[in-house]
């Protein structure tokens, strides 16, 4: 009789989050339009939000970390990060899927009861229950550590 041992290959642990975003049936990638209108400020502190966040293991010790939304949304996993640029409080509605994964589903703005577009968190629960399926198609962000 042979002895047979399990061999439990190494596989490093994962540094660093991957951000993901959502593209919709009609081909339009969420990250690159968003469901809000977008400013060049607004571009680069999203930018920067991805970059420093991607580095920090805890998401709730992000800066951008907000909460995990309430009712049907909290329901299907969607969480709220947020930045501001120009004045104004985006939001990004997005959900984990899977080890250090995120999935960015919907920037937008929301201040007080104000959501726009108006039915943001209505978006990103449908995007939440096609990447749940398995029917989404998700897009890595690339991110480069230029200055």
């Amino acid at each position: 009789m042979t002895d047979k041992k399990k061999v439990i290959p190494f596989k490093p642990e994962q540094t660093a989050w991957t951000f993901m975003s959502f593209e919709t049936e009609q081909g339009i990638d969420v990250v690159l339009n968003w469901d809000a209108p977008k400013t060049f400020e607004a571009e680069l502190a999203f930018e920067n939000l991805v970059k420093t966040e991607r580095k920090t293991k805890n998401h709730t010790e992000w800066p951008s970390w907000r909460h995990k939304m309430q009712g049907e949304a909290g329901k299907q996993g969607v969480v709220e990060l947020g930045f501001k640029a120009d004045g104004r409080p985006y939001r990004v509605l997005s959900m984990f899927n899977g080890s250090m994964c995120v999935v960015l589903l919907c920037i937008c703005y929301h201040k007080g009861s104000v959501w726009t577009p108006k039915n943001a968190i209505e978006i990103a629960v449908k995007r939440a229950k096609l990447v749940l399926a398995k029917k989404a198609k998700l897009n890595v962000i690339q991110i480069t550590d230029n200055l």
